[in-house]
């Protein structure tokens, strides 16, 4: 894998793959959270039903659980290649309705890089952090009920 190379639209399957989070935890996003979430459905919106029906039905499953492309394909009755051509043609389209979106409001595209920035370093030392409590507390024998959410 090349990591010097850009992902095809890889905002909108950034922004696709929280689209559950952000339906579930609305009230609780963080700022750039929120702020993303708001690009997201102003981009979903400027899409043809269809396309949003086809993208949902892959990032939105009913169970919780995603499904992969092969499945989807099977049960849209449809080749792998084109299932995956028409995924790809739907996220470009996201993309470029999420790019519009940001070009037409300037200021949000730099306020959302820099906070998402800065949450990747907060996550960063946050996980350092869950890891040296966890070693600590499995050191020690306990588990403590308000470290609880290091186990699950």
């Amino acid at each position: 894998m090349r990591f010097d190379q850009q992902v095809k639209n890889h905002t909108a399957r950034l922004l696709l793959n929280n689209w559950v989070h952000y339906e579930k935890n609305i009230e609780e996003l963080r700022p750039h959270d929120l702020e993303n979430a708001k690009i997201f459905f102003a981009g979903l919106q400027k899409l043809t039903q269809e396309e949003q029906i086809f993208l949902a039905s892959k990032y939105r499953p009913a169970r919780g659980k995603r499904i992969s492309d092969k499945y989807m394909a099977f049960s849209k009755r449809m080749p792998l290649e084109a299932y995956k051509q028409r995924k790809v043609e739907c996220e470009t389209a996201l993309q470029n309705a999420i790019m519009k979106y940001c070009e037409e409001n300037e200021n949000i595209a730099d306020e959302v890089i820099a906070a998402m920035r800065y949450s990747h370093e907060m996550l960063a030392k946050d996980r350092l952090l869950r890891k040296a409590v966890k070693r600590y507390c499995t050191e020690n024998n306990n588990r403590p009920d308000k470290f609880k959410y290091l186990w699950k």
